[in-house]
């Protein structure tokens, strides 16, 4: 249901955790990341809005979630990091958060790497980081993240002149 976009919400939520708890327990990874998303409180499309989990337990979900993500489901990274980076919820921790943003951004998730390269210049303290950062913001933008391409945008500043003077200028430093 989940990879065709159906909904299940014929069936009760308590039969589908089940079902899932059960599929989790083999270490099937998709089974642990729904249940995990479920458990979490996060939207689950499967589902349908008007049927959540029956409690939210997060300890339970970042084991799930985790397990998911070790297993190749790189979503999963991405909502660790979101998870963790509350700092109001009883598992929010920034270091836990930075370093499943660093993980969801190596595994090729665009969203990842543009706010994973924003933090990157943000924090920026040698020219070194600064293009790291540069560079996981224009990977973003390759990969179509407008709000990469926008941040790249505001980091280009047009200059008036001649563009001989300024290549002559360019040539001169260089020397």
């Amino acid at each position: 249901a989940d990879e065709s976009g159906r909904k299940l919400e014929k069936i009760p939520p308590a039969l589908i955790e089940a079902s899932l708890e059960h599929s989790a327990a083999t270490n099937d990874r998709n089974a642990c990341y729904l249940l995990g998303r479920m458990l979490a409180g996060l939207k689950t499309e499967f589902i349908g809005a008007s049927h959540p989990a029956r409690s939210v337990n997060l300890r339970k979900a970042i084991a799930l979630l985790l397990k998911a993500a070790d297993n190749g489901r790189a979503q999963a990274w991405m909502d660790l990091f979101h998870l963790c980076s509350d700092y109001r919820s009883s598992v929010g921790n920034p270091s836990m958060a930075r370093f499943f943003l660093e993980k969801a951004a190596a595994s090729g998730i665009a969203e990842a790497k543009r706010r994973l390269g924003a933090l990157t210049l943000k924090e920026a303290k040698s020219l070194e980081h600064m293009e790291k950062g540069l560079s996981l913001l224009y990977e973003s933008s390759i990969h179509g993240d407008s709000i990469a391409n926008g941040i790249i945008k505001t980091l280009v500043l047009d200059v008036n002149g001649c563009e001989e003077e300024a290549n002559s200028g360019i040539e001169e430093v260089q020397q």
